[in-house]
């Protein structure tokens, strides 16, 4: 399995053309033999700047994704949007899952974390 985490800071006058795209690109990739999970998320303190956070089942499936008609087109649309744009294969083999813990309330939590 891999991760894909694509970070966009899309331009000002681009911003709402950007999630409409978004939003046709997510729901075509969503229905690709391999695709586990695909979606975007916004920036929480800079509003020009989004993560796409995909889910692979392999290198090989994610490879065919780089292939597809929606794809091309996105990839062609988005280059004018953007001011900078950076993207991470991530490799199953060297990921920690980090399981929560339950707190009193009943509500998953971090798990026991002990700083330095």
């Amino acid at each position: 399995m891999i991760y894909v985490l694509a970070k966009f800071t899309v331009h000002t006058e681009h911003r709402a053309a950007f999630l409409e795209h978004s939003r046709k690109v997510i729901a075509e990739t969503v229905k690709e033999p391999g695709c586990i999970a695909y979606d975007v998320a916004e920036s929480t303190t800079n509003t020009n700047s989004f993560t796409s956070i995909e889910q692979w089942e392999t290198r090989e499936a994610l490879g065919r994704h780089f292939e597809t008609p929606h794809l091309k087109e996105w990839a062609r649309i988005l280059v004018p949007m953007t001011a900078t744009l950076e993207t991470d294969v991530i490799h199953s083999e060297k990921i920690e899952k980090l399981q929560p813990r339950s707190a009193p309330c009943g509500v998953s939590c971090w798990p026991d974390i002990t700083l330095a």
